[in-house]
């Protein structure tokens, strides 16, 4: 009966449905409306019409809905989706790179695209092109029509041919300079009419007239003519005002400054040719410079001479320099709530170098006082103003007094702070954050602090475009008198940013996997700025790019999820490097090396080095010293972030020179080490296994027979760096600390009576003094050996650690004052009842502790100074036990600073030498700790 029923009932049911039509609805959608509404042609109503468009409209995305019923009494629901972008695809793009061409049209996936869009996305693409100098592209944007509502956009370019350079015509009323220009710019004839290429033969252009002191030549592009198809262009620039100008200086009274000081006062090397009055410009320039100096008084004039050539302007600067003013002192007097010198001295230190070395400079004091105010309103003296700042000089001028009225007025409070936008955090949350409390004074600097603990608490949370709106006005608002503030915090918070995808930009060679394990992010974890900055530091230390930038393509919307751009420029990964120099080890040392490295196997960041040193002490021991070895880098290693370095290497190096003969210590090691950088600041490193093969013989005699000492070290152990420094080669400031061990037995791989233990630590520490060039540098380092191998024998056939692996102090590294060799260190031989073939030479424990201390500061640009004092002793225990006294050097040295680090020359002198010790030593060596 129910199945009777049913079949009778089925037409009717058909029928209703068949009576609504739907055009361009999606699939859910109708099953939605026939659901929600249960419509039929009799039922149909204006009103269920419009409720119908308004859900569609609301539901999902459609750029129009109509609901209407047609002639025959059908029920009509058409639409029109609106399509989002799930994907964008290029095809034939060759020339310009993919980040730059999505930058270009300017479409982001779940973007909603319409037609208007699209027709300005084609033409930016297009107009990059052209830029690019590809004047003819076809570009079609092709829109799949089904109607699903997110589509992949497939843009198709045919490029066509580019333009290219055919000429370059120069316009000068100077023939020579003309020609000139002409020759150095041939090299661009047949490159990409492209702007890059255009604004580097125009800065080629300008750097020749630059360096030709041609300093009021304008340059100008008169045209550019074009084939029919344009993909050939011929270029016309026409040089205005080719005037060569020559520089003349007299009157230099006091001859303080040489000819090319005043030139580079002058600033000739960077100046402005758009200057309308280059002379002019000059003589300005160099007062400027001298009154920086301290010479406030100084008078320059400039004239033209005549010249033989009419494209030649010689320009006479007359100067009288008159006194160096020196400021004899300065009182602040006036409301002031502390002593008068907290206020001279903050005027002094707060300023410049030439007023801290007692200079008048007045825009220099001017400055000093602005930085006082500044201080006073950090502190809360919100109304502090100088009342008035006099100079009185001496009678010849040369000395200058400063008193300084200054009104320091009332203590500002904070009344009451408030915040608006923090929609993911509680005002009460963020108050803990800034650090500050209403009924406290209102210090600028706290406030500072505690808005940029705002911000960084906010980026750490994902926010990275987090700003306060009204940072720069209106934050704090004063009452009548100064009293009392209110603190009022406009946020953005901006969205909290995921990582969808990671592209990759500009590694022509390098894999795109290299890029992503090493940066260490991956899509759907929250980005912050912190671990952007960690990546870009990762990939820097790579040493295989030259630039690297890290970057959102959604950068300032308010798209959550977002693609992570990566966009890097690779440097040449082979270097090739060779060069000699002398030092004063063992006297007089001739010192040659050489290297070649590659640095990007395969586009992998693998790297493989081939180094070799030699050196000959031609004072004393005449002996070829050199070391040779080959190293290679794996750095993910079984596709971890863990690098492996295997290096392979053979020594031979003189460690005594007595009456004639040398102790020569011939060393071949291999060694595998595992590395991993915790953080851009932390590395780990575990000495997988390391062999060393020694062999101590004697020379002239040949190392054979019983002239051979020899014997194995294998070791293993981790290694701990945390480096904090701002500048790994010329620290300023921050820290250093390593911590390592060594651990060595003959299961391992070493001689018999080779089993020991030896740690190591190392903490540096770098503190600028009163500015940023005179830094304070310390380093307190010490150790710990023991042999493991039980003895009671005579040192001679004892076990013991090895002589490679002993702590000795004395040379530059450590000790200076202290040449380093065998009788002048610590300890000697004699001190630990050893001879020159021992190699196994602490049968128990051994001690060491060091501290290095010097304070370095400026002499002339790159020269600098240092005053140091170096002070450690070497504990040893066991057979033929004698104490060890602390040893202590001080000394001055110079240091020629480079980026790579310092050239020292260094003077120290031992603090009560031992009978039969120099009293002194020079030092020449490369780099500083």
């Amino acid at each position: 009966m129910r199945l009777f029923i049913l079949i009778m009932l089925l037409p009717v049911t058909l029928y209703a449905q068949s009576a609504i039509q739907f055009s361009g609805i999606t699939e859910e959608d109708k099953k939605w409306v026939l659901n929600e509404y249960k419509l039929t042609s009799e039922n149909f109503s204006a009103r269920t019409a419009d409720k119908i468009v308004h859900a569609l409209m609301k539901k999902s995305s459609y750029l129009n809905i109509s609901v209407y019923k047609n002639a025959e009494g059908e029920v009509l629901i058409t639409g029109e989706v609106q399509k989002k972008v799930r994907s964008i695809k290029f095809k034939g793009r060759n020339a310009i790179g993919e980040i730059d061409a999505l930058n270009a049209i300017a479409i982001k996936p779940d973007t909603r695209l319409d037609q208007n869009k699209l027709r300005e996305s084609a033409a930016r693409l297009r107009e990059l092109y052209g830029r690019s100098g590809y004047f003819n592209p076809v570009i079609k944007v092709n829109v799949p029509t089904d109607q699903t509502s997110e589509i992949d956009l497939l843009i198709e370019i045919d490029e066509n041919l580019p333009c290219k350079i055919d000429g370059i015509n120069i316009e000068s009323e100077n023939p020579a300079l003309q020609s000139a220009i002409k020759s150095e710019v041939r090299s661009f004839k047949g490159d990409l009419f492209s702007e890059a290429n255009i604004q580097e033969l125009e800065n080629e252009i300008s750097n020749y007239l630059q360096e030709g002191r041609y300093l009021s030549a304008r340059l100008i592009q008169k045209k550019a003519d074009y084939n029919a198809k344009k993909t050939k262009a011929t270029l016309t620039y026409v040089i205005e005002e080719p005037y060569k100008f020559v520089i003349e200086v007299n009157g230099n009274n006091n001859r303080n400054f040489s000819y090319s000081d005043i030139i580079r006062k002058a600033g000739i090397k960077n100046f402005d040719r758009t200057s309308l009055n280059p002379a002019a410009e000059i003589a300005e320039k160099i007062r400027q410079s001298y009154v920086s100096e301290g010479f406030a008084h100084v008078k320059i004039d400039f004239k033209f001479s005549a010249s033989n050539d009419k494209f030649v302007k010689t320009v006479q600067i007359n100067i009288e320099e008159g006194p160096k003013v020196r400021l004899s002192d300065i009182i602040v007097a006036g409301r002031l709530s502390r002593s008068p010198d907290y206020y001279s001295d903050f005027i002094q230190e707060n300023s410049s170098e030439a007023l801290d070395d007692n200079y008048y400079v007045k825009k220099d004091l001017d400055l000093g006082l602005k930085n006082l105010l500044t201080e006073l309103n950090n502190q809360g003296y919100l109304r502090a103003k100088i009342q008035a700042a006099r100079p009185e000089f001496n009678s010849d001028r040369s000395k200058v007094k400063l008193t300084v009225i200054l009104d320091e007025g009332p203590l500002t409070q904070i009344k009451d702070i408030s915040f608006q936008g923090n929609d993911s955090y509680t005002s009460a949350q963020l108050l803990k954050i800034i650090g500050l409390t209403p009924n406290s004074p209102l210090r600028l600097n706290q406030l500072e602090t505690g808005l940029d603990q705002l911000k960084d608490f906010y980026r750490s949370q994902g926010h990275i475009e987090m700003g306060i709106e009204n940072e720069r006005s209106e934050l704090v608002q004063y009452d009548e008198k100064g009293y009392e503030a209110k603190i009022f915090i406009k946020l953005y918070e901006g969205p909290k940013v995921y990582v969808r995808e990671i592209l990759v930009e500009g590694n022509n060679f390098t894999r795109d996997y290299v890029i992503q394990k090493e940066i260490n992010i991956d899509p759907g974890e929250l980005l912050t700025p912190l671990k952007i900055d960690e990546a870009q530091k990762r990939l820097d230390k790579l040493n295989i790019f030259s630039r690297v930038e890290i970057r959102t393509l959604e950068a300032n919307t308010k798209v959550s999820k977002r693609t992570l751009i990566v966009s890097v420029t690779e440097r040449n990964p082979g270097s090739f490097r060779v060069g000699v120099g002398v030092t004063n080890k063992r006297d007089f040392t001739v010192r040659g090396f050489t290297g070649i490295s590659y640095s990007n196997l395969g586009g992998k960041a693998r790297a493989i080095s081939l180094r070799a040193t030699a050196e000959n002490n031609v004072a004393r021991a005449d002996y070829l010293e050199y070391e040779a070895a080959l190293g290679y880098l794996e750095p993910f290693l079984f596709d971890t972030r863990f690098r492996a370095r295997f290096n392979l290497s053979r020594e031979e190096e003189v460690d005594n020179f007595t009456a004639g003969t040398s102790t020569v210590d011939a060393t071949n090691k291999f060694s595998t080490l595992l590395e991993r950088d915790m953080t851009s600041k932390i590395k780990f490193t575990w000495n997988f296994y390391t062999l060393e093969r020694v062999e101590r013989f004697f020379d002239p005699e040949p190392p054979t027979g019983e002239n051979v000492t020899k014997q194995n070290i294998a070791t293993i152990g981790p290694v701990i760096d945390v480096d904090y420094r701002d500048n790994p080669f010329l620290p300023t400031k921050g820290f250093f600390s390593r911590i390592e061990a060594d651990y060595s037995a003959p299961q391992l791989g070493s001689s018999d009576k080779i089993q020991f233990v030896r740690t190591q630590a190392t903490f540096s520490y770098y503190q600028p003094l009163w500015s940023k060039s005179f830094v304070w540098a310390n380093s307190i380092r010490g150790g710990f050996a023991k042999n493991l191998i039980n003895t009671e024998k005579s040192l001679a056939d004892a076990p013991g650690v090895p002589r490679s692996y002993a702590f000795f102090l004395g040379g530059y590294t450590t000790i200076r004052g202290y040449s380093g060799t065998d009788e002048d260190r610590t300890p000697t031989n004699d001190e630990l009842g050893i001879t020159e073939s021992d190699l196994l030479i602490i049968s128990d424990e051994t001690y060491y502790h060091l501290l290095k201390s010097e304070v370095r500061f400026p002499i002339y640009k790159i020269l600098g100074g240092v005053v140091f004092f170096d002070a450690g002793a070497v504990d040893v225990y066991g057979i033929n036990n004698r104490p060890q006294k602390l040893k202590r050097s001080y000394g001055l040295g110079l240091r020629i600073n480079t980026p790579v680090g310092p050239i020292s020359l260094d003077y120290g002198k031992k603090v009560r030498p031992a009978k039969g010790e120099s009293p002194d030593q020079f030092h020449l060596s490369i780099g500083t700790f």
